[in-house]
């Protein structure tokens, strides 16, 4: 088959799934059915486009390309000015989390490690254990076998304790990105 007749069908019927599923939610109501098809155009951009984290930053020291990068960057902006967006129109309550710089610190270090072990980071995982790379399969259950860890289990002592390291402002009260 030609390469790029698989394109195109792959496309065409990503295409209809998103126009079905879109039409769906707007006669029913059922907004969260919209999840499914931008779940599939993020998918299939990840996918093809090969766009991981972990593979951008490796490519600015591997190969002097910084295009992966600039690519995540406009993605980071572009959904940092949708939710400013939408809180200003009222249709969603941002909650602020305030800067916790030793959770920062240790979380990245561990965050690190666990992206190095996988081969990517969560959204190159993501598409990667969908092809079956068992790395990333792991990866994507050992993910919430730590969150529960931390959040219920074990570690969840050293989580209060970091907790306590909160960056202040000038007035005293907690340092969040929105007061930066």
């Amino acid at each position: 088959m030609n390469p790029n007749t698989t394109w195109k069908n792959y496309l065409t019927a990503i295409a209809a799934a998103v126009i079905i599923l879109t039409a769906m939610a707007a006669f029913s109501g059922i907004w969260v059915l919209t999840a499914v098809a931008i779940g599939l155009l993020f998918g299939f951009f990840m996918q093809k486009g090969d766009l991981c984290g972990t593979s951008a930053f490796s490519e600015i020291i591997m190969m002097h390309d910084r295009r992966k990068v600039f690519g995540l960057w406009i993605l980071i902006v572009v959904a940092m000015l949708g939710f400013a967006l939408l809180d200003m129109l009222g249709w969603v309550k941002l909650s602020p989390k305030p800067f916790l710089y030793l959770n920062y610190i240790v979380g990245g270090l561990i965050f690190g490690a666990g992206t190095v072990l996988a081969g990517g980071c969560i959204s190159g995982c993501m598409f990667k254990a969908a092809s079956g790379n068992l790395n990333s399969i792991v990866a994507l259950i050992a993910i919430p076998v730590g969150v529960m860890a931390v959040e219920f289990g074990p570690l969840q002592s050293l989580n209060d304790v970091l907790k306590k390291y909160i960056v202040k402002a000038a007035d005293g009260s907690p340092l969040t990105l929105p007061k930066l």
